[in-house]
């Protein structure tokens, strides 16, 4: 009977370690595959932009003396427009890998009625859009790491800029929320629907709807997600 209860021992410490092994396989595989997604969706969007300035940059070497004004400035217009598209998918990859390496993001205490200002004169310049800031008076600091902060509020009010149409205001917005404070990016766009209110933080999710109004990688959104939850808040 010992023996016996040796070896069922014995079997059921081996059938664990199996049991252990095959999920950390498949842990593994499943981190493999996302990566290989990550990085074809990446090479793909980042390719477009590339290809424009590229082919931009050749033709007003080549060509420039032969070429209208007006197509001159459309070739520059598209080079200004893509390099910024690279700048914005670069800034986000770079946010993205900053924390998930950061095992341990320090956070301070932060007033966002005196933060938010000072950006938003950074965010709409160069913007002809009416861009305001408005605060509830005595909104308690929160605790949050301000870079993060600032990357995230620029990134929806870029989302903002892109899907709203151009004669229309947008407003960002302090206010008290469950004893800390809520930032608000509002716009007259055209919204998202419910099916979608979770779907646009996924990476590479684009709205079918979205899609064709301006470029995008879909990252935007993803980004601030992942740093809104570093910094223990949330997202919606």
């Amino acid at each position: 009977e010992r023996d016996d209860l040796s070896l069922a021992g014995q079997i059921a410490r081996r059938t664990a370690v199996a049991t252990d092994n095959a999920r950390l396989y498949n842990d593994a595989r499943r981190a493999n595959d996302a990566k290989d997604e990550f990085l074809g969706m990446m090479s793909h969007e980042l390719r477009t932009p590339i290809t424009v300035i590229h082919g931009g940059a050749r033709v007003l070497r080549g060509r420039s003396e032969n070429l209208e004004p007006e197509t001159r400035e459309s070739i520059l217009g598209d080079i200004e427009r893509e390099s910024d598209r690279l700048a914005r998918m670069l800034e986000n990859l770079l946010a993205l890998a900053r924390a998930e390496l950061d095992r341990e993001v320090i956070l301070e205490p932060v007033l966002l009625q005196r933060l938010l200002p000072k950006l938003n004169e950074s965010v709409g310049a160069g913007s002809d859009r009416s861009l305001t800031f408005e605060s509830e008076t005595g909104v308690p600091a929160v605790s949050a790491e301000p870079g993060y902060i600032e990357h995230i509020v620029r990134n929806l009010v870029g989302n903002a800029i892109k899907y709203s149409p151009t004669d229309s205001p947008i407003e960002v917005v302090v206010s008290h929320h469950n004893g800390g404070a809520a930032i608000r990016v509002l716009d007259r766009g055209f919204g998202v629907t419910e099916e979608e209110a979770t779907k646009i933080f996924d990476r590479f999710y684009r709205s079918d709807r979205t899609s064709r109004l301006a470029g995008g990688a879909g990252l935007g959104l993803a980004v601030c997600k992942r740093l809104v939850e570093t910094m223990s808040g949330e997202i919606w």
